[in-house]
């Protein structure tokens, strides 16, 4: 928004990922600031004493206003996005190491599992050989 109060839509970035973290703050007052607007644009525009071509102007302002809001927002949501990718890729890498490591851990569980029923077999076989 500029300083006499209209807005100047900017030209899209080829790519918002290209974003520094730096600019992150700057975009969050900006959205600050479009919000306070717009609350005060509400408001006047809501005034019962307001005539009608001022209401259709402040309709228009409140428009744009939501329109960079959106904008703002979008923004912003895909730089958290791109962050929090970042931030989990350590923990997937983890994850598959844990994975990797209770597997690991439970096959001398399995093959115990397995020798037991092998012995409990031979007990069977042997019990009924002593009974003949």
């Amino acid at each position: 928004m500029e300083k006499d109060g209209t807005y100047q839509p900017t030209p899209q970035i080829p790519s918002e990922k290209s974003r520094t973290a730096a600019q992150q703050p700057d975009r969050l007052q900006t959205l600050a600031d479009v919000r306070e607007a717009l609350a005060e644009c509400d408001t006047l525009r809501l005034d019962p004493s307001l005539p009608e071509p001022d209401r259709r102007d402040m309709d228009t302002a409140a428009l744009a206003l939501r329109n960079l809001e959106r904008e703002l927002i979008d923004g912003t949501s895909e730089t958290l996005l791109d962050r929090l990718e970042a931030a989990s890729k350590p923990l997937e890498d983890l994850a598959r190491d844990i994975r990797t490591r209770v597997t690991a851990m439970n096959a001398p569980a399995k093959v115990l599992e397995r020798i037991k029923k092998v012995a409990s077999l031979v007990t069977r076989v042997l019990a009924e050989v002593g009974r003949w």
